[in-house]
């Protein structure tokens, strides 16, 4: 995440996480990213986490993207 700050980014997409997780600690560590990045100077809801099939369209808002 050091290096999306570094640039601006806007967004940030985190993937390859460990698939045997569960739904409740991938919303712990998205929650905990969030604060990460919040304290860095952005907004909690620019973090997202990848899922399996979802389709991202460049250059849509934060939180517009199909699920």
């Amino acid at each position: 995440m050091c290096f999306a700050r570094r640039v601006c980014a806007g967004r940030v997409l985190l993937f390859h996480h460990d698939p045997l997780h569960s739904d409740d600690a991938l919303d712990r560590l998205q929650a905990c990213a969030g604060e990460m990045w919040k304290l860095s100077g952005g907004e909690s809801a620019q973090v997202e986490f990848a899922a399996e099939r979802r389709e991202i369209a460049l250059g849509e808002p934060v939180g517009s993207s199909a699920r």
